[in-house]
């Protein structure tokens, strides 16, 4: 049966179609009957012993060398560093130094010359050659202190290095 390009349904299948949707419709309807059925039910946890921790915090800090100075002897080629070590802070490790040359018309960034020393030394001299003289600028001496876990404070002094002459400059404590 045709009406105007219409296809009609037959009784038969639309009938079909309405048992399957009602087959359909009450399987969902059992499944989600069954399955809510077995939900686990909530519950509150209840602890029934309570825990303690107990420690302690310290704090401390790592004290940079007080007093530094430097001085140039007359006929002597180096320079001597001279410290007095802090008291109180964290023990220190052993100390750590860095010598900077001006570098060639004073572009030197790096250390040149690098050390550690014990933790109780109180000066190093540096050996200054004729390359160093050559040169010109401003150059560094850097020292830190070395404690527990690697943590450092430090000091730097400063050199002045002209064609024919080294002198000794200030000394500036490093910012953390």
């Amino acid at each position: 049966m045709r009406k105007h390009g219409v296809r009609a349904v037959e009784p038969r299948r639309a009938h079909t179609a309405r048992r399957v949707g009602a087959v359909v419709v009450l399987l969902a309807a059992l499944s989600a009957a069954v399955t809510g059925a077995h939900l686990p039910h909530p519950t509150e946890a209840a602890w029934a012993d309570a825990e303690h921790a107990r420690g302690t915090l310290a704090a401390g800090e790592v004290l940079r060398p007080v007093n530094m100075t430097c001085t140039k002897p007359a006929l002597a080629s180096q320079l001597q560093f001279r410290w007095t070590n802090p008291t109180g802070g964290l023990t220190r490790q052993q100390y750590r130094w860095e010598f900077y040359n001006p570098g060639v018309l004073g572009l030197g960034q790096s250390p040149t010359r690098t050390g550690t020393l014990n933790a109780s030394a109180t000066g190093v001299n540096i050996s200054i050659s004729l390359g160093d003289l050559l040169d010109l600028g401003q150059g560094n001496f850097r020292l830190y202190a070395v404690g527990p876990g690697g943590w450092e404070s430090g000091v730097n002094h400063t050199y002045n290095a002209t064609a024919v002459l080294v002198s000794c400059g200030s000394a500036s404590n490093i910012p953390r």
